[in-house]
């Protein structure tokens, strides 16, 4: 009886030091992350299915429970044509080590709000043509910034506010370097647990 209690025991107090490793990793993830971030140059991203490139710079703003990004994408290679920016945010929350990509854990973001700003005619009409009071109350003007939130999102961008957007995503810190997790190829969002990347995507550089 005490040889099996003692297994018992044993037992537990590994599982139990699993744990407390796990919390430390994830905390220590989560504090290395605050801070200012931005893309080391300009990006292109390559839908697979379609074969359409966009073209884009990111920046993030993370704290202690919250993020922020800002995305500008841009029409040309050489990132001169600004045709629109995104701007997102809400709370995240670490929530296990991830077991496909070394030094990666899993990390849950909640899209709290959502504003959009049409840089050029294009994205002006394109962002006009949804339903009305779908993607933000009243039209889009080229320049200025509307939030979304009070329609609970934007339904042409897919990404609502209302608690259905969460990303399910890898977050990893590398010195300097912040990485995320790969994008689907098919240009969709990562928007269910089984959707949680296998790899890293290209680093942003912390802002000093």
């Amino acid at each position: 009886m005490k040889t099996i209690l003692s297994c018992i025991l044993f037992i537990c107090s590994i599982i139990t030091s699993e744990t407390m490793a796990q919390k430390d990793i994830l905390k220590e993830t989560g504090k290395k992350a605050i801070g200012r971030w931005q893309s080391i140059s300009g990006e292109m991203r390559l839908n697979k299915v379609t074969g359409q490139k966009s073209y884009l710079k990111r920046e993030f703003l993370t704290q202690e429970k919250t993020t922020e990004g800002r995305f500008t994408f841009y029409t040309d290679s050489t990132f001169t044509q600004p045709s629109m920016r995104v701007v997102f945010g809400g709370p995240y929350s670490m929530v296990g080590i991830n077991e496909n990509v070394p030094g990666a854990v899993n990390g849950n973001f909640e899209f709290a709000y959502l504003k959009l700003t049409p840089l050029n005619e294009y994205a002006t009409q394109w962002l006009n043509s949804g339903k009305p009071n779908t993607c933000g109350t009243g039209k889009f003007e080229t320049n200025k910034e509307k939030d979304t939130t009070p329609t609970k999102g934007c339904a042409l961008l897919n990404i609502f506010t209302d608690g259905r957007s969460t990303e399910y995503d890898l977050v990893k810190v590398e010195g300097d370097l912040l990485y995320y997790g790969t994008r689907p190829e098919d240009g969709s969002g990562l928007d269910s647990p089984s959707k949680r990347p296998k790899a890293l995507q290209v680093a942003v550089k912390r802002m000093k």
